[in-house]
C-alpha cells in the first residue's frame, strides 16, 4: 500500500531565521566581493568534500575577526537555529495521521551535528535527508532522486523556500510548494488530498 510522503526543507521552513539577511554581511559588513571564496568552501562543504571548519582561520584572519573557529560558527548556527513550533506542529499531526515526514536539507557536517546537538531536530523526523550525507545537494537532480530512493512508494509533496528547489523536484514528479507559513502548507497538503483519487 502506497504511504504518502511530507517533505520540508530545514534553513526558512522548519527553522526560522532569527537574523536577516546575509550572517557575514549583517554581522561583521563584509562585501559578496570578500566572501566569495569562502562561500566557495562553503557549498564544496555541503556535500562533504570540505570541512569549514578547518578552512576558516585563514578567512578569519583575512577578514580581521578576532573569534576562533568554534565561536564563528556557533553565532552563524544560531542565526537560523530556531524551530518554527507552527511547522513542528504540522509535521507533528501529519505524522500523526499516517504520513510519512522528513527533513530534505542542504547542511555541512558542522551545521547539522548544531541541529542535532541543540535542537534534536532529527527526532522531529521519520528519515533525514542531508546534503553532507547524501554528497549532492539542492537542486541538484542526484539529491532528488536519492532522496526518493530512500522513501516508502507514495505520493511526495515538498516543501521549500527556493523556487529552484521546487523546479527539480517537480521534474522528478513530485508536488512541490513554496513555504509561506505553518497555515499555508495544511492549505496546500488539503488541496493536495482532495485532488487525489479516492
Amino acid at each position: 500500500m502506497n504511504r504518502p510522503v511530507a517533505l520540508f526543507d530545514a534553513d526558512g521552513v522548519f527553522l526560522r531565521t532569527t537574523q536577516p539577511g546575509n550572517f557575514l554581511a549583517h554581522r561583521y559588513g563584509l562585501s559578496a566581493e570578500q566572501t566569495a571564496e569562502f562561500r566557495k568552501v562553503m557549498g564544496n562543504s555541503l556535500v562533504g568534500e570540505a570541512d569549514v571548519k578547518l578552512e576558516l582561520p585563514r578567512f578569519l584572519q583575512e577578514w580581521g575577526i578576532a573569534e576562533t573557529a568554534e565561536e564563528f560558527l556557533d553565532k552563524a548556527f544560531g542565526s537560523s537555529g530556531e524551530i518554527d513550533e507552527g511547522v513542528a506542529n504540522v509535521v507533528k499531526g501529519l505524522r500523526r495521521d499516517g504520513i510519512f515526514c522528513g527533513l530534505a536539507t542542504n547542511q555541512d557536517k558542522h551545521q547539522m551535528r548544531y541541529l542535532d546537538q541543540r535542537l534534536a531536530i532529527r527526532t522531529h523526523f521519520d528519515a533525514t535527508f542531508v546534503s553532507c550525507e547524501l554528497g549532492f545537494r539542492k537542486p541538484e537532480r542526484d539529491f532528488f532522486e536519492a532522496v526518493q530512493s530512500a522513501l516508502p512508494a507514495g505520493p511526495i509533496a515538498f516543501w521549500d523556500d527556493r523556487q529552484e528547489n521546487l523546479e527539480t523536484a517537480k521534474a522528478c514528479g513530485w508536488s512541490a510548494f513554496l513555504f509561506n507559513s505553518a497555515e499555508g502548507i495544511l492549505a496546500d497538503w488539503s488541496r493536495l488530498r482532495n485532488a487525489r483519487p479516492a
